[in-house]
């Protein structure tokens, strides 16, 4: 659904801190469950935070294990460069794409509050959304094919499980974790707004019958893309008004 027809769904008088704040606060509830089961595993298992503050600065450092790498640590930028497959394995590229870095900073953040790795979220989030955008939905879909059945950032698969895994914790912890500017929480809102236009449009045509397992781990995403209440649809009408 094109942006300008959210427009409708606002309440007079709303305004744009008003929606980022109904967002908010559902992110603040998940992440105050995981800060509790942060503190169970500091009670049961102290010995693990040294494990997960060292994949966090590994993740830090831009150090990943990806496929084609053997196996080991090789670095994939700082940023990472989202569309490099340096070994000729297109599995490296949809990985990395999945950002299962942001898990291990994540981890390493609310088990130590240092900052820099919440900050490392951040700032790849955003060069993520600047270097890769969304398809344009409105060309046909022999247009849009080849990406999202490809080796790109935007394949259909890699949009539904970073949905439902990474980015909607990187979410919580960007929107509840400490101060951002409104610029930010309204891009980084309205790039979840896009990935849920992108699930509801794209796989149904991929898979019509509903009867592939990539369809299975799509629509999990699609699900992670609806709004708290009217809160996403308000933030992507407000934050999009001459974006879409």
């Amino acid at each position: 659904m094109p942006i300008a027809q959210l427009e409708p769904l606002i309440a007079p008088g709303l305004t744009l801190e008003d929606a980022i704040a109904d967002v908010r606060a559902a992110a603040a509830l998940r992440l105050e469950r995981s800060r509790l089961a942060v503190e169970l595993i500091e009670q049961r298992f102290p010995e693990a935070r040294s494990a997960v503050t060292s994949q966090g600065e590994r993740a830090l450092a831009g150090q990943l294990v990806l496929p084609g790498t053997g196996g080991k640590p090789a670095f994939v930028g700082d940023p990472p460069d989202w569309f490099a497959n340096p070994n000729g394995d297109s599995e490296y590229l949809w990985l990395l794409n999945r950002m299962p870095q942001w898990e291990d900073l994540r981890r390493a953040w609310l088990l130590t509050g240092d900052e820099r790795f919440r900050g490392a979220i951040i700032a790849q989030m955003l060069d993520w959304v600047a270097r890769c955008p969304s398809p344009d939905l409105s060309r046909p879909f022999s247009d849009i094919h080849p990406i999202a059945t490809g080796v790109h950032p935007w394949r259909a698969l890699e949009v539904g499980i970073r949905m439902f895994s990474h980015w909607r914790r990187a979410f919580d912890v960007i929107l509840a974790g400490g101060p951002v500017e409104r610029a930010t929480e309204s891009a980084l809102l309205l790039c979840l707004h896009r990935h849920g236009e992108f699930l509801a449009l794209i796989p149904p045509q991929l898979w019509p019958k509903a009867d592939h397992n990539h369809f299975l781990m799509e629509s999990p995403g699609a699900a992670e893309c609806r709004p708290t209440g009217a809160g996403l649809r308000r933030i992507a009408a407000l934050a999009g008004r001459g974006a879409a």
